[in-house]
């Protein structure tokens, strides 16, 4: 049961602390509670696509300590399932670090192995054990069909994006 030692959530209007270099909107405890922000809360829930969700953010923080430890990997069952998820792991890892600004992940993910689970989550906005199921439980081979392709001009994209100028917003 994924959310067994989840025990307290607690709301706070606003941001939980303000620092020089930002507020906090969320934070997981290691003894089974979160904080979140309501208002950062809320907007995680009008604005779906922009790859902010303190929410899921500091739930995913909460699988992640299931095995003890904040470190970007959750509680596997196996030894082979560790392994696996390792190689994958820190592999994107470092790929994130060295990403330029308007990687799909923000820069925050690459601050920490438990950031970048943090962020991809909550990136996401899904769940994606079908595709964890594949690489960490499977046969290590991934080996999926296209059925067929089309070609369609593509819209406009829209959301946050991390630019050399900062973030920028687009709108639809």
């Amino acid at each position: 049961h994924v959310y067994d030692d989840l025990g307290t959530v607690v709301i706070h209007p606003g941001a939980l602390e303000k620092h020089d270099d930002g507020a906090v909107l969320g934070k997981a405890h290691r003894l089974g509670a979160i904080a979140l922000s309501w208002a950062h809360v809320q907007q995680g829930l009008r604005a779906k696509d922009d790859g902010h969700d303190v929410a899921l953010h500091e739930l995913a923080h909460v699988l992640d300590v299931s095995d003890g430890d904040f470190d970007g990997t959750p509680e596997l069952e196996r030894p082979a399932e560790v392994h696996a998820w390792a190689q994958a792991f820190s592999s994107a890892f470092l790929r994130v670090r060295g990403a330029k600004p308007g990687h799909i992940l923000r820069a925050y993910a690459g601050t920490h192995e438990a950031e970048m689970f943090a962020v991809a989550t909550e990136v996401s906005g899904q769940d994606l054990s079908w595709f964890f199921d594949a690489v960490v439980r499977g046969t290590a081979t991934i080996d999926y069909d296209i059925g067929s392709a089309v070609t369609r001009p593509v819209p406009e994209p829209h959301g946050v994006f991390d630019t050399q100028q900062g973030r920028k917003t687009v709108s639809q």
